[in-house]
């Protein structure tokens, strides 16, 4: 059986390998929604005190979700334990950030894949309805590179959350505005 801290450490060398945001602005709020993670980094972010609602369970319901560690002025209450998926946002092409924070170097659309697919091997579970297992990778990201053309030119069409942002606007949801002092 695999202890939590070899766990831990597995994921923390997966985090090492992305890069930071550079002159992060603090506005990619509008982004924080659920997320597909681990079972380990949801373990964590519980033991934090955050509920935090299954991605499949999120996407299923009607209601519009918001990331439960997002504090009240937008930011993230669990920054130094938030999951992979968190960590890549804006670091590759898929995930520009709309403010224009920029990485000290990029991510190709595989490694950040990779990097995903190793934080859900590593810390367990079954968050995107499959079990990823270390040794599944290469084939997992062969048949997403069979994919990416399509995905490129997805993007291109609508580029990045410029959609999310038209329908929600750029001010604190309620939902998340009443956990904190800022109003609508």
């Amino acid at each position: 059986m695999t202890r939590r801290s070899d766990i831990d450490a597995a994921l923390q060398a997966i985090y090492d390998q992305i890069p930071a945001m550079a002159g992060c602005k603090g506005h990619c709020w509008i982004s924080c929604g659920p997320v597909p993670m681990s079972d380990r980094e949801r373990q964590r972010l519980r033991e934090r005190g955050f509920r935090v609602t299954s991605h499949n369970e999120a996407r299923a319901s009607d209601h519009i979700f918001w990331c439960e560690a997002l504090t009240g002025d937008g930011k993230c209450g669990a920054y130094d334990m938030r999951p992979a998926q968190c960590r890549i946002w804006g670091t590759e092409r898929l995930t520009p950030c709309p403010y224009g924070c920029q990485p000290g170097q990029a991510l190709s659309t595989r490694e950040a894949l990779r990097l995903f697919l190793e934080s859900l091997a590593a810390g367990g579970g079954q968050d995107l309805g499959v079990n990823v297992r270390e040794e599944d990778i290469p084939a997992i990201l062969e048949r997403a590179r069979e994919h990416h053309d399509a995905l490129e030119r997805l993007i291109s069409s609508h580029q990045g959350d410029e959609i999310r942002m038209a329908r929600y606007g750029t001010t604190i949801p309620p939902e998340v505005a009443k956990r904190g002092k800022l109003r609508r």
